[in-house]
């Protein structure tokens, strides 16, 4: 099947952060995911996901506009969008998937490895995610003793869901 009608209200990415006894849940709404290739083959498959930053919502306006505007995190008006180009897709076993791409936020780029489930049916194909980012690995970091002392986690907790229609 081709992988080129996403379906948005059906798809979305999170984030999840530990901060000292609790945890901040967060999400974007605006993306966009393009999908090279076939899911008969697999490894002919090729993903491209750019995320606008300015979407983001942490769920407290204060939290949000901070980690979307200050330098030591997003700094949206300066890098408006993160993006995911993957450079290899390989079946692992069945509904699961091995990715490999290159992940840049704040014009730093790391390669990152994904585990993918997808679950193709009549409707479409639903594919997910989960992985853990180190923020420091993209300059998301305070110099504040939040960052020093651990308060805030060093791991975000990303998460997708995708699902492309027939």
């Amino acid at each position: 099947m081709e992988l080129n009608k996403l379906s948005y209200p059906d798809s979305k990415i999170n984030f999840t952060v530990r901060h000292t006894f609790s945890q901040f849940n967060g999400s974007f709404s605006k993306f966009e995911l393009v999908m090279e290739g076939n899911t008969g083959d697999i490894n002919s498959l090729k993903a491209n996901l750019s995320v606008d930053i300015s979407s983001l919502d942490a769920g407290i306006p204060m939290l949000t506009k901070h980690l979307i505007t200050k330098e030591e995190f997003f700094n949206a008006p300066k890098y408006p969008n993160a993006n995911f180009v993957s450079t290899k897709v390989e079946k692992k076993s069945e509904g699961v998937l091995h990715v490999k791409g290159d992940m840049t936020i704040k014009d730093i780029t790391k390669e990152i490895h994904l585990d993918v489930n997808y679950k193709e049916d009549e409707s479409g194909v639903v594919i997910n995610f989960n992985t853990d980012l180190k923020r420091s690995d993209f300059g998301l970091r305070t110099k504040t003793f939040l960052d020093r002392f651990g308060i805030i986690s060093n791991t975000a907790k990303v998460s997708g869901v995708f699902k492309f229609l027939k």
